[in-house]
């Protein structure tokens, strides 16, 4: 018989379903208990990478945070359900900046046109006078402003070195003509992804049978 004045020699688990630890307290920061929104998180991470899903994390996040305005709880709504499988599930590179805020940037090849979605708004990108790509950049301080009409100086996501004067405007998706324009860009996009998968560039993971056989 077990002795009761000693400690088990296990220690009690985190509930798998709460995310819990038996006291109550979170077992885990990053921890999702909503199991349906657990799977989506894992399927965009094997369809579409770690920064995806990281994306999409923080936007379940931001569902619930109460220092949130109501119009930036709107804009993650519509980010969530834009990425949703029967809306554009392949139309956005999803990534969050340097302090963990979800963004959609649409994926279009003219960088002329760059759609840029956060819970601040819809974003048109202006123009870059040198050519650079505003997808490129790490756009932390664009997103620090409150202004309708913004720009500010980012740096390049790889290169640090680099830097560049990024402006944008907002949309008013308020305005039936914004939305409905909005939404033929979206499908375009949409659709070239869908007939035009990007190349899987991971190495082949290793068959030592069929190695051996040529070895």
């Amino acid at each position: 018989m077990e002795d009761q004045g000693k400690q088990p020699f296990y220690e009690a688990q985190p509930n798998i379903d709460t995310g819990t630890n038996p006291d109550g307290t979170p077992a885990h920061p990053n921890f999702i208990a909503d199991k349906n929104a657990a799977e989506k998180v894992a399927y965009i991470q094997k369809d579409q990478g770690q920064e995806a899903a990281l994306a999409l994390e923080a936007m379940l996040k931001l569902e619930n945070d109460t220092g949130l305005s109501s119009n930036e709880h709107a804009y993650i709504s519509i980010m969530k359900g834009l990425v949703a499988e029967d809306k554009y599930p392949n139309a956005f590179d999803m990534r969050t900046d340097k302090k963990n805020r979800p963004l959609l940037i649409l994926k279009d090849d003219d960088i002329n046109r760059v759609i840029m979605i956060s819970q601040r708004g819809v974003f048109r990108m202006q123009p870059s006078g040198s050519g650079s790509d505003y997808r490129n950049f790490d756009l932390t301080p664009f997103l620090d402003l409150n202004n309708k009409y913004v720009g500010a100086e980012c740096q390049h996501i790889k290169n640090p070195t680099q830097k560049e004067y990024i402006q944008g405007s907002l949309i008013d998706i308020n305005e039936p003509q914004n939305r409905s324009t909005l939404k033929n860009a979206f499908e375009k996009v949409q659709e070239y992804q869908k007939t035009h998968p990007p190349e899987n560039t991971s190495k082949p993971t290793l068959d030592p049978d069929s190695l051996l056989k040529d070895l």
